[in-house]
């Protein structure tokens, strides 16, 4: 993702004027998934939406260190625009209206599951597993269910977010696998 959804002219003009990025490697921590390592000068490969969601979350965070929305696993640049956008949206919601901010996450939240409806509910569907409906409605869930939960407490319970199941994240490239 760093390397194309994050370097992508939409998700760096929306990073550089409106959010303060951060990064935290949390390679080894507990609730992190095996990933297939890859040369750095080696391309990234094709990786389905929402997969990889112990090894890559993009939370959204007050200024206080509440997380207000959450995007876990892969997003391509289309995605990562809107989730981009979606928070911005409620973000300024929340500034207008501060004390009913937890009210305003849940709300969001709870469109979202609407919205999505039944689609990628069943974890057998494999069209939710494919274009990340899966993914989107366990992140709209955690907000529902942890509204403004702050990053030191995910920090101590990281599997409110991604589960304690074992994963493997995997990516297929079609360039050189040599190590240069």
């Amino acid at each position: 993702m760093r390397t194309v959804s994050f370097s992508s002219d939409p998700v760096q003009q929306a990073l550089k004027t409106k959010f303060v990025p951060a990064v935290l490697n949390t390679t080894g921590g507990p609730a992190t998934g095996a990933s297939c390592k890859h040369s750095p000068r080696e391309p990234a490969g094709m990786c389905t939406p929402g997969v990889g969601h112990q090894n890559v979350q993009c939370l959204f965070l007050t200024p206080d260190g509440e997380i207000f929305h959450v995007a876990t696993g892969h997003q391509n640049p289309e995605m990562l625009a809107e989730q981009l956008a979606t928070a911005e949206r409620l973000f300024t919601e929340m500034k207008e209206m501060p004390d009913q901010a937890r009210e305003l996450v849940v709300k969001r939240h709870l469109t979202t599951l609407t919205e999505l409806g039944d689609a990628g509910r069943d974890v057998f569907n494999m069209m939710g597993m494919f274009d990340g409906t899966f993914r989107r409605r366990k992140d709209a869930q955690f907000c529902v269910d942890h509204p403004l939960m702050s990053l030191e407490a995910l920090e101590r319970r990281p599997q409110a977010l991604v589960g304690d199941e074992k994963t493997f994240f995997a990516s297929k490239s079609s360039g050189s696998s040599s190590n240069q």
